[in-house]
């Protein structure tokens, strides 16, 4: 079956929904064109279904998880109205199996000349040699690595060292590395939802959350901090015109926002989890504490004996919530500073993800980071006017743009190599001759 260059599927499997789009990328009339991973995103078809048997972003039951996928893979491909799978299918790796590494490599220069791209490509193409030796001892999937910065002969760092002077220079980049006994199951459920399809991408969540809501830039300045909020695990960005100052996961979501309500009020954790994703709206709670006493009653039934009511002041709710998420704030700060990337994040904060949904949550993150918050969603996106343009499906979009990135490094790279055999045939006939 050919593949359709300009139609992609992008999935994610979240601890608490599996979500899928199927886009293409407007290229302004042009069938031949290559889609641009930040041209307006056409959504064609999408879907959202309960994960069921996911925690923190793994698949706890893989045949259960399949099911839920198949069925929403089937559900979005209906609405698009196409035929089949033949398009770009991305997947969206997230969880605590997935571990960063920063890899450097060095290649000296004549430093009368001034540093050019070519030398910029040169030298992230040996991080690639080191990549292969890590592999060689190590039972992991490589996921696509990022670019973070250069440094030169004299320490100095820079994201772009084009027209510097410098005997050496020094590429660092943040590589990516599943666990592969734990990616196993992930596989093997895409295979059985998909069949007959292959899986050509995985994009790891910090990359697919910043790729969505912030637009390329052209400074070499970096954007802001992106914090995902998601149900199982919440994802750090610093993204910048040459790739990125951090990328890295912590292991709380809003699951835990749901765990600490059922465990400190006595509820059922299905009961826990609705008075999360409803408190905004039938609740008129915020995430951000009244001490109001008793003023605000809740009255919420029992799940197991109806005929009894808890009795629950919104102020007690509103305080475990509050103090839940100031401590995830507070370690994305920490990890931050220990790593020496907090002075990076600039003056802005990015909140996305189902969290980003909670009320009063950017007032929250203000006050512990002192600066600027504000809620991201996907740029550039059109199409079916009933696609949610919500932090909640900031994810997906862009897992799309990612994996256009790769086509396109892809693509560049067959055609090299297809130049590369040509000059081998033109040799050979010429040898032969």
């Amino acid at each position: 079956m050919k593949k359709n260059p300009n139609i992609f599927t992008g999935i994610e499997l979240g601890s608490d929904c599996i979500r899928v789009v199927v886009a293409s990328f407007r290229t302004d009339g042009l069938p031949e064109s290559r889609p641009s991973p930040d041209s307006e995103l056409i959504v064609l078809g999408f879907a959202e279904v309960p994960s069921h048997k996911i925690l923190k972003d793994e698949p706890a039951a893989p045949n259960i998880v399949a099911e839920q996928l198949s069925t929403a893979l089937r559900n979005a491909w209906m609405m698009t109205g196409l035929n089949d799978f033949s398009g770009v299918i991305s997947i969206i790796l997230s969880g605590a199996y997935i571990r960063s590494e920063v890899v450097s490599a060095s290649i000296d220069l004549d430093e009368r000349m001034a540093i050019t791209e070519n030398d910029s490509e040169t030298a992230m193409k040996a991080i690639y040699d080191e990549v292969e030796k890590l592999l060689s001892v190590q039972n992991a999937l490589p996921l696509p690595l990022v670019c973070r910065d250069f440094r030169l002969a004299d320490d100095r760092m820079l994201f772009n060292p084009a027209g510097q002077f410098s005997s050496k220079l020094t590429a660092e980049s943040i590589c990516f590395f599943a666990d592969a006994d734990r990616y196993g199951p992930i596989e093997g459920l895409v295979k059985n939802a998909l069949p007959d399809v292959k899986l050509d991408y995985v994009i790891y969540a910090p990359i697919a959350a910043a790729c969505s809501v912030l637009p390329p830039v052209h400074t070499d300045e970096p954007q802001g901090l992106l914090i995902d909020l998601g149900a199982g695990m919440t994802s750090l960005a610093i993204p910048t015109r040459m790739g990125f100052v951090t990328c890295e996961q912590i292991a709380i979501g809003t699951e835990h926002l749901a765990n600490d309500l059922s465990i400190a009020l006595g509820l059922d954790i299905h009961q826990a989890r609705d008075i999360v994703s409803i408190i905004g709206t039938t609740l008129q709670c915020t995430v951000v504490a009244t001490n109001d006493g008793s003023a605000r009653m809740l009255y919420i039934p029992d799940s197991k004996n109806p005929s009894i009511t808890h009795n629950i002041p919104a102020s007690q709710i509103e305080k475990i919530l509050e103090v839940r998420l100031t401590e995830l704030f507070q370690l994305v700060k920490s990890s931050l500073e220990q790593h020496e990337t907090y002075d990076w994040a600039g003056n802005e904060i990015i909140l996305t993800g189902v969290g980003a949904t909670l009320p009063r949550i950017t007032e929250l993150a203000k006050k512990i980071f002192n600066r600027n918050v504000r809620i991201g969603v996907p740029y550039k996106i059109s199409g079916r006017p009933d696609f949610p343009l919500s932090p909640k499906y900031a994810m997906v979009p862009g897992a799309i743009r990612s994996s256009c990135v790769e086509e396109g490094l892809h693509e560049i790279q067959r055609a090299n190599s297809n130049i590369v055999e040509k000059l081998k045939n033109i040799w050979r006939a010429v040898v032969d001759c």
